[in-house]
């Protein structure tokens, strides 16, 4: 997968086959450029299964439930 759209309260997973929607997922982070890892708790937030459209890809939104301080 890849991630794009990145924010201190989430971000969008590029890929055909989301989870549901509502589901609560449990991450391990890193960020480029470092070795250090963030285990974070993630809500999916909206589902795009398919899409033609180059701006607006196949994916889904993940909305971070409490990010760690080093993140925000």
């Amino acid at each position: 997968h890849v991630v794009r759209d990145v924010s201190e309260r989430g971000f969008f997973v590029l890929g055909t086959h989301p989870p549901p929607l509502g589901d609560t997922l449990r991450l391990r982070l890193v960020l480029p450029g470092s070795t250090q890892t963030w285990e974070v708790e993630a809500k999916v937030a909206h589902v795009r299964p398919t899409s033609k459209d180059p701006e607006h890809p196949a994916g889904f939104g993940l909305a971070l439930k409490s990010p760690p301080e080093e993140l925000t």
